[in-house]
């Protein structure tokens, strides 16, 4: 659908517009979530729709986060990951300043960022990121919500890239505990953090 919708656009007399955009955008995004990888028609996508909005919108838009929030989504899975981080760090500058502290959005973006470094094998990176997404979520979530459990799965994962194999352990073990008390005993986040 996003296609056509894109098709129709380009026969505009402004195809450059934000409407292109966000049907770039969208499908960009389609497909990073179809294949759980970048492909080139998604890198395309979403390279563009970031040029449209920063020329439309200002370089220092919300939208134009997401954009580049996408694109470091994008390239971490083409294994760019250099580029990806240039990307994910724009969005986490763009969107601390614009946005509250401990808005999700901020902890999500803190989470991608993390995981980039990850790739990279920079774990005490990875490990300082995971930190400042785990405080605002703790903050803003209470002890108990799924996706703390997720950062605290992927923090024990960094921790015991890193040796320290008992802190690792009390950490999965905490994610395994969130995990079981929010989603049933089979949940299958819970088998995910065990892994």
């Amino acid at each position: 659908m996003a296609s056509a919708v894109v098709a129709r656009l380009e026969a505009a007399p402004a195809p450059d517009s934000l409407a292109m955009a966000e049907a770039l955008f969208c499908i960009g995004q389609a497909r990073w979530k179809l294949t759980s990888y970048a492909d080139g028609v998604g890198l395309r996508c979403a390279a563009r729709c970031l040029g449209i909005r920063e020329r439309q919108l200002g370089a220092d838009h919300l939208d134009v986060a997401a954009a580049h929030a996408l694109m470091g989504r994008i390239l971490a899975g083409t294994d760019r990951a250099d580029s990806a981080l240039t990307h994910v760090r724009r969005a986490l500058d763009l969107r601390t300043v614009r946005l509250a502290q401990d808005d999700t959005l901020v902890a999500d973006t803190w989470s991608q960022l993390a995981g980039v470094q990850h790739n990279r094998r920079d774990f005490r990176a990875a490990l300082e990121a995971y930190g400042h997404a785990l405080f605002i979520r703790e903050r803003r979530h209470g002890e108990e919500d799924p996706a703390l459990a997720a950062l605290l799965a992927e923090i024990g994962n960094c921790t015991m890239q890193l040796g320290d194999l008992d802190q690792a352990r009390q950490l999965l073990e905490r994610a395994v505990g969130i995990y079981t008390r929010a989603l049933g005993r089979d949940a299958y986040r819970r088998q995910g953090a065990l892994n």
